[in-house]
């Protein structure tokens, strides 16, 4: 016989309540699965972000220290010194980097602290994937430069005795320069020849990665290298 709830008692009243007050333990399991697939989305979410921001950040450093590194260049560059007068030869030597060990090597006038220039000897070369500058100053035992008409390495390419300053310390894949004797020449002038004239034009390449990755492999090295170029014209003049 049915008794509506104002005629039932008020402790099966009570105990009805407290029944469906209760979550069964398919509801519990329910209610677990989706809140660890929630957090599963939040923590996935949370790591694509953070790995992009690493990837733009070492994006903008690459981006930075390239700047700063073919300025460098560039300076050295503009300021080279060829020459072809006779007991006073200037080469500008196109070295070999798989022979010599470096990237370049010319004469230019560097500007120093107190505010005077001298004849330098420079060289580039990459070593440990580090970007590396030698000057060699008039002072040094290794000056050696004027009179030399050598058509292979001309003598003043070695310099054992002399240390090189690091400008980019790691993340340097390579530093590839060719120089062209016109600015219109498709061909470079080619490795181990020296010419007593600058070059009108000179393409640079810097290939950098991103050395602070967790895991660097070739591949994830690879998937952060990037490019630079820069061309320059230097319009100058035998004798400079």
């Amino acid at each position: 016989m049915y008794y509506p709830d104002s005629f039932k008692k008020p402790e099966t009243r009570q105990r009805q309540t407290s029944r469906c007050s209760r979550f069964s333990m398919i509801e519990l399991l329910m209610s677990m699965s989706v809140l660890s697939i929630m957090m599963l989305l939040l923590f996935r979410y949370i790591n694509t972000a953070q790995t992009t921001w690493q990837r733009n950040d070492s994006r903008l450093e690459m981006i930075d220290s390239q700047r700063v590194v073919l300025d460098i260049i560039e300076r050295d560059l503009n300021c080279a010194v060829a020459s072809s007068l006779l007991d006073q030869e200037i080469g500008f030597y196109v070295p070999d980097p798989a022979q010599d060990g470096f990237v370049a090597a010319f004469v230019a006038s560097v500007p120093f602290n107190n505010g005077a220039s001298r004849l330098c000897e420079i060289y580039y070369k990459v070593e440990d994937n580090s970007l590396k500058r030698m000057v060699v100053v008039a002072t040094s035992v290794d000056w050696d430069f004027f009179g030399k008409t050598e058509l292979s390495e001309p003598t003043w390419v070695v310099n054992p005795d002399s240390t090189y300053e690091t400008i980019l310390q790691d993340g340097v894949k390579e530093l590839n320069m060719s120089f062209f004797v016109a600015q219109a020449d498709a061909v470079p002038i080619g490795s181990g020849t020296v010419i007593y004239e600058l070059p009108q034009r000179a393409d640079i390449e810097l290939v950098l990665f991103d050395p602070h990755l967790p895991n660097p492999t070739a591949a994830n090295l690879l998937l952060t290298q990037s490019a630079f170029m820069r061309i320059l014209y230097l319009n100058k003049l035998i004798g400079r």
